[in-house]
């Protein structure tokens, strides 16, 4: 019965999370990855809807994003410092199918006794790092560089705010484009807060913004 198989998937599910959660390489993740999709193919086949699909496969790509991130953590200090990982796009809409490049970005909180240009440089290494390692368990490089490893995506949180009001205020055709890929983010990693209040900025800045709004 459709309880039956659901059950079974629950349990595919569990066993996946565990070798992603208890990952110590990136070969580890590699073969967690693969299996991800040969289940997400069995779900297919067995007639799962695409809405139950897309959030099974956005969960466990999560999963491995995290471990990847905390992998990398070992080998980049970036304690004392309050940020977190952005999903953008399908990601940041849990709408993640077969095979998905990376949308993602970093915010961060500097305070005014921190040099700001090294740190964004700490977190454009550990980002690369972390890209890098990505692609190596199948999320591409995104072609358009929408990545944490690009200074253009990984700002502090004053500057996605303003990056953001920018594209509010002047609403031309690649600001539309980038509303709709960004304004979809979520936090995958880190201080969820800032991600929170991001979020509330983004929807008081909007919720005026007649034009943009219409245009969208």
């Amino acid at each position: 019965s459709e309880r039956d198989l659901f059950k079974l998937q629950g349990a595919g599910l569990r066993q996946i999370r565990h070798a992603i959660d208890a990952a110590s390489s990136l070969e580890v993740l590699q073969h967690a990855r693969e299996d991800v999709r040969q289940l997400s193919l069995t779900m297919l086949a067995e007639g799962v809807g695409g809405q139950e699909i897309t959030q099974f496969i956005s969960t466990l790509n999560d999963t491995v994003t995290r471990r990847i991130i905390e992998l990398n953590l070992d080998r980049h200090d970036l304690y004392g410092i309050d940020w977190a990982w952005l999903s953008f796009g399908s990601e940041g809409r849990d709408e993640q199918t077969f095979t998905t490049d990376q949308d993602n970005g970093i915010v961060y909180i500097c305070t005014d006794i921190m040099d700001r240009e090294q740190t964004q440089l700490r977190f454009l290494d550990f980002a690369r790092d972390v890209n890098a390692d990505l692609d190596t368990c199948g999320f591409p490089l995104c072609k358009g560089g929408i990545m944490a490893g690009n200074p253009e995506w990984c700002l502090s949180l004053e500057e996605w705010r303003g990056k953001f009001a920018k594209w509010i205020l002047s609403p031309e055709p690649k600001a539309l484009l980038n509303a709709s890929i960004f304004f979809d983010f979520r936090p995958l990693y880190g201080d969820e807060e800032l991600s929170h209040s991001l979020r509330e900025w983004l929807l008081q800045a909007s919720g005026k913004a007649t034009l943009f709004l219409r245009l969208m």
